[in-house]
């Protein structure tokens, strides 16, 4: 679904034929909010990095947590970091099975991808 330079998509995913991930994601010019998780929906470890140009290392922080853990905000920061986008991202994802996150992560930026390719440029407006 895509209306005024946002488009929404939702799908999910099999990982290892034992977990299905859901994924939420909506881009907007500059940024991407992105929910993955399981079938509950919660926005846990919710976090945001945005690339700046002092430092290599997107600036990010954490919104909302459940408990002490960083996937969200390091997940955003490279997320970040590969595209030049404002990230927002929820991650309510098991620690197992083994590799889950990078993959999880790896899908993103494949959708973000192919979203960017999809995309029409847009003329620039001069104001006055």
């Amino acid at each position: 679904m895509e209306s005024s330079g946002m488009s929404v998509k939702q799908f999910s995913v099999k990982y290892a034929d034992t977990v299905t991930i859901h994924f939420h994601m909506i881009s907007f010019s500059g940024g991407v909010y992105v929910w993955t998780g399981l079938s509950s929906g919660a926005l846990l470890n919710f976090a945001v990095a945005i690339p700046t140009r002092f430092d290599d290392i997107p600036a990010s922080t954490e919104l909302l947590s459940s408990a002490v853990d960083t996937s969200s905000t390091l997940m955003a920061q490279r997320i970040a970091k590969r595209t030049g986008l404002q990230v927002f991202i929820s991650c309510d994802l098991p620690s197992e099975p083994r590799g889950l996150q990078s993959a999880v992560e790896r899908r993103i930026l494949q959708e973000l991808r192919q979203n960017s390719a999809r995309a029409e440029p847009q003329e620039e407006v001069e104001r006055d």
